[in-house]
């Protein structure tokens, strides 16, 4: 976990100067490498590294400039999907339901949620099938949670734009964490 961090910080930044968003995504990578090792079927772990790299990448942008490359996003479906063992037809409705919702969100209260940010609930809802939804649960409480403590601290208004596509990255690791842990432990 500290090699990983330090990998990130050395290659990554390249020495740059200590900031919270800096030190906040080498943490979470690190994080999700030790999740990975203690929840993750063993078989499919280097497919996890492959996508939390992912998942950082598309992060890193968001946190900086409200934005995610459409690239990255598409990368989360084949990972997704190799990683995932729900069924194809689970898998088209949930992600045309969650990304039909998510559109209606982005129309009908411009502003709440990012076009990058209905892209890649989508294309994760596709990738992972149902169990998405329940990891889709916890990131938004967690981000509700670090919303309110930004609001209470009067870091932000509430006319301040907030990056939600960390939080969609962090739906998709709980997702394949209470996935993995479920099939290690009780064999499903």
């Amino acid at each position: 976990m500290i090699a990983g961090a330090l990998f990130l910080w050395l290659f990554l930044f390249r020495g740059q100067a200590l900031s919270w968003k800096r030190a906040s995504l080498c943490v979470c990578a690190s994080g999700a490498s030790l999740l990975s090792a203690l929840f993750l079927v063993p078989e499919k772990r280097w497919l996890c590294h492959g996508l939390f790299l992912v998942l950082l990448a598309i992060t890193w942008p968001d946190v900086h400039e409200l934005w995610i490359p459409d690239v990255l996003t598409l990368l989360v479906v084949p990972f997704g999907y190799l990683l995932s063992d729900a069924a194809w037809l689970e898998r088209c409705l949930c992600g045309a339901l969650l990304g039909g919702g998510c559109w209606l969100l982005w129309t009908l209260w411009p502003g709440c949620i990012g076009w990058g940010d209905v892209k890649l609930c989508t294309a994760a809802a596709f990738a992972l099938g149902v169990d998405f939804l329940y990891g889709l649960q916890l990131g938004v409480i967690a981000a509700g949670g670090h919303a309110g403590i930004l609001l209470i601290r009067k870091r932000v208004t509430l006319q301040t734009r907030l990056p939600f596509g960390p939080w969609i990255a962090l739906s998709i690791v709980l997702t394949l964490c209470i996935n993995g842990c479920a099939q290690r432990h009780f064999l499903l």
